[in-house]
């Protein structure tokens, strides 16, 4: 029989210290169905060894590998390209190779940063509580002071905010100071979008949810482990209720942070670098890589790739940060009941026909509203 999968994307990289886990990553992310949330996880050691057995060691060589991907196959394929031609020259493919290694560097920030926010904000919280008990900087007290933190929904939600609003702030101003031209004058919404882009995102939005929907099911069939592994996430951090903080963080900040990581910076570096197409497929690469598990990467991966295309298509990290928005908006507050979760598979077939009709006729009025939009500028 036909089984469901219902995927509820969360983030959270856990490394452990001895007998404990402390690793508050907040890898937010966009979100393919309701009551989804954000944030990073402390939890003991046991779970650890639940999840697989996944070590820091572990985690680190399997980012290590996926770095050392991103970066050696571009530049393959750059090798290649000069042997083909005539004059080939070493400092020109050092050149390359430099501008590669640009391409990760948004990316090695924003990592930074989580690291950095994270353990800054729970390192104030328990020495402001160590001001009023001394007591709690003791071994296990220690332990459980850390665990009751960490499972406080308010404060990881803030964590997770001001990282993303630190980090909007640094590649906002990094993606200003490169990459906009500063006697370019101020832009109309008109020259950015139209109402046909617009339901064009829209019906995008919509059946990219759904086909998300399938992707992480078969994601689960390959490896059924990692949906443990991803139930055992969403357990321990325990959110089922949409906060205000969580709201504003899921629509707003979230969005504006991830889109000028990966499709401002990172994105402009890498059409520098290498072909449209590999260029695209490197950002939305490691966007997925961003989330810090296999569920949430490969359907990032997915809507990285589609986010790319907006931006890259439209002409503006507006268009992308605006998608983002609709995405997120759709993941944090539509209700579950329209999603089907039975076991008939023509009806799951069905939804699956629907959801590439309803991407396709969003990519067919997006393209149609970038034709408008030249042809009034043009008049």
């Amino acid at each position: 029989m036909f089984s469901f999968v219902n995927p509820s994307p969360i983030t959270a990289l856990h490394p452990p210290v001895p007998n404990f886990t402390i690793i508050p990553l907040p890898f937010f992310l966009i979100h393919p169905k309701p009551n989804n949330c954000f944030t990073f996880l402390m939890t003991a050691q046991k779970n650890i060894h639940l999840a697989n057995k996944y070590t820091l060691l572990d985690k680190l060589y399997s980012l290590m590998g996926y770095l050392t991907f991103l970066i050696c196959t571009p530049i393959i394929y750059h090798i290649k390209i000069f042997k083909e031609k005539k004059g080939f020259h070493t400092m020109k493919l050092r050149k390359t190779i430099g501008r590669i290694l640009v391409c990760l560097l948004p990316f090695l920030l924003a990592f930074a940063l989580q690291f950095l926010i994270s353990f800054g904000g729970i390192f104030v919280r328990i020495m402001l509580a160590a001001l009023k008990d001394p007591g709690l900087l003791k071994g296990e007290e220690l332990y459980s002071t850390i665990f009751a933190l960490t499972s406080d929904s308010q404060f990881l939600a803030g964590v997770s905010a001001l990282y993303a609003v630190i980090a909007a702030l640094i590649m906002g101003f990094w993606y200003w100071k490169r990459f906009v031209p500063k006697k370019r004058p101020r832009r109309k919404i008109s020259s950015i979008i139209n109402l046909s882009m617009f339901f064009g995102l829209l019906f995008l939005m919509i059946g990219l949810q759904y086909l998300t929907t399938y992707i992480v099911m078969l994601t689960t069939a390959v490896n059924p482990s990692w949906y443990d592994i991803y139930e055992a996430l969403l357990k321990n951090i325990g959110f089922e209720d949409v906060t205000l903080i969580l709201a504003l963080y899921s629509v707003l900040i979230a969005p504006i942070s991830e889109e000028l990581i990966f499709r401002g910076v990172t994105l402009k570096y890498a059409v520098n670098s290498m072909p449209l197409i590999a260029a695209n497929i490197f950002q939305a690469a490691l966007f997925g890589i961003f989330h810090g598990n296999v569920i949430q990467g490969v359907y990032a991966f997915v809507i990285g790739l589609f986010c790319g295309y907006v931006c890259l298509k439209g002409g503006s990290i507006y268009l992308s940060i605006l998608f983002h928005m609709m995405f997120n908006l759709w993941g944090t507050f539509v209700p579950s009941f329209l999603y089907y979760t039975g076991p008939s598979l023509p009806i799951h077939l069905g939804i699956f026909a629907g959801a590439v009709c309803a991407a396709a006729l969003g990519i067919f009025l997006y393209q149609r509203g970038i034709r408008n939009r030249k042809a009034s500028g043009k008049s």
